[in-house]
């Protein structure tokens, strides 16, 4: 759970059970994020919206503290010693040496690990992406205006699907009405 993996907890943890606990509590915020959607009613499209808002950012928080536990791992292990050693004591273990399956998992595991490195490299580096600076200034632009962003699933039906948003919050709107269906419907005739 989120409680049990704080900043300290992950002292004496190698790399590689910090990325399977990374995963696991991806896996864990998925499960919960999913009970979350499926808690909105169907046709609570701003209620909705809201919770995805919300579980977006939960997702990028953890998204953001796994960087962040990898990139200080990184810069606390000295030229990879802790993978060194973790690979003896493996070798020490098992007198035949590791099978070829787990060469292959160990070597793929290294190719994550300085995937991983790269990509927390690049993004400390590059700062905040040029998207964020635009989200950013359009969003001090919107707000005097009591206007905002509001992200459209990108499925097919996206045009629609903004198009029946919008026409969900006209003053005059019946809930229900202007589905994506009606309006792919009424636009075919057209």
């Amino acid at each position: 759970s989120m409680s049990d993996s704080s900043g300290d907890e992950g002292r004496g943890e190698s790399r590689g059970k910090m990325l399977q606990r990374h995963k696991r509590e991806l896996k864990e915020l998925q499960g919960r994020t999913a009970a979350i959607l499926h808690a909105v009613k169907k046709n609570d499209k701003k209620g909705k919206v809201e919770v995805q808002e919300r579980v977006r950012a939960m997702e990028e928080e953890v998204k953001n503290r796994h960087l962040k536990e990898l990139a200080d791992y990184d810069a606390a292990s000295v030229a990879g010693v802790t993978v060194a050693a973790a690979a003896v004591t493996v070798a020490a273990e098992d007198p035949k040496g590791p099978s070829r399956a787990q060469l292959r998992r160990e070597k793929q595991q290294e190719k994550d690990i300085a995937r991983e490195r790269e990509i927390a490299e690049i993004h400390a580096a590059a700062g905040p992406s040029l998207a964020t600076r635009e989200n950013e200034q359009l969003a001090a632009k919107l707000d005097p205006l009591q206007l905002g962003v509001v992200e459209i699933r990108s499925d097919g039906h996206c045009l629609y699907r903004a198009l029946a948003h919008q026409l969900s919050l006209h003053a005059e709107a019946v809930p229900g009405r202007h589905t994506v269906e009606g309006l792919r419907a009424l636009a075919a005739t057209i």
